[in-house]
């Protein structure tokens, strides 16, 4: 994701930018994700995408509307803290989510879901201990343009991915995951595109950034597994299996993605593995073997 956005930025000469331009080239590669990405579920599932209820469209637009802020601002954070990092930020949800689900909606939190809560979260804790020997000459972090921004956008995010797991939870029952998923998709183009616009995205339409962008040997391949694999076969997954589990549940098992992060981020070498890394992802592993059998 950050060499295919690199890639843009060098395409519309914005290696130097602002953190207005930086949100709208983010926004506007999102919307050409979940653009693309919409159009290519609606051709695997077209058969399904007929008969929409007010339900689907609603609720897909609200889920949209939750992952696409949230979205925006934990690639704007990615810019500014260590892959690891942003993961474990947002998995921060893992500590939102059974409290709005205790609090809002006024649903039971099982003692083996609190205990997983609690391991994950040490899990958590221990991977965002500062750690300089993770860092690598081919890291992709830049100087905040105030402390702490990377983290505070990051964290902001999760409160709005905490309000896309709830709403998934509420919408997803009952109705097809595959048309609130092509809503949901739709909604995050579309938003995302005009946040891109607003905040001064439309030179990145530009031939020059198409022609630089096209020609990038990272540029496509990332994209297709960006749409077929992140987006496509995730949300698929995400939206027809988590209204079968409580969202705390859910929470605890979304807290895998600093562990997937972090590997990833050493298989590419933006990050090398130490302790403290194989520490926090090894107890995060343990609040899933916890729930799993609970």
């Amino acid at each position: 994701m950050q060499m295919a956005g690199e890639a843009f930025a060098r395409g519309a000469g914005w290696i130097e930018r602002s953190v207005a331009q930086d949100l709208a080239l983010r926004a506007t590669y999102v919307g050409w994700r979940f653009g693309a990405a919409a159009l290519l579920y609606a051709a695997i599932t077209f058969p399904r995408q007929r008969g929409y209820r007010a339900i689907e469209l609603r609720g897909g637009a609200i889920v949209g509307a939750f992952f696409t802020l949230g979205n925006v601002l934990q690639m704007a954070g990615l810019r500014y803290a260590l892959p690891s990092v942003s993961a474990v930020l947002t998995s921060m949800v893992v500590v939102f989510t059974p409290f709005a689900q205790y609090f809002l909606l006024r649903r039971r939190v099982s003692a083996t879901t609190w205990q997983s809560v609690v391991v994950a979260l040490a899990g958590i804790v221990v991977l965002s201990i500062p750690n300089p020997s993770a860092a690598t000459p081919l890291g992709l972090t830049s100087t905040p343009p105030i402390p702490w921004f990377g983290e505070a956008a990051t964290l902001v995010a999760s409160v709005l991915f905490t309000g896309q797991v709830l709403s998934v939870d509420h919408f997803g029952k009952g109705v097809d995951a595959r048309r609130l998923t092509l809503v949901m998709f739709a909604t995050a183009s579309v938003a995302s595109l005009v946040i891109g616009l607003l905040l001064g995205g439309a030179a990145l339409y530009s031939r020059a950034t198409l022609a630089a962008v096209t020609s990038d040997p990272h540029f496509l391949p990332v994209s297709l597994a960006m749409v077929a694999i992140c987006s496509v076969g995730a949300f698929h997954l995400m939206n027809t299996a988590q209204p079968l589990v409580s969202p705390a549940v859910a929470s605890v098992v979304y807290c895998l993605e600093p562990v997937f992060a972090t590997g990833w981020s050493v298989v590419l070498g933006t990050e090398a593995i130490t302790w403290l890394t194989l520490t926090g992802g090894g107890l995060v592993v343990l609040a899933m073997v916890r729930l799993a059998r609970a």
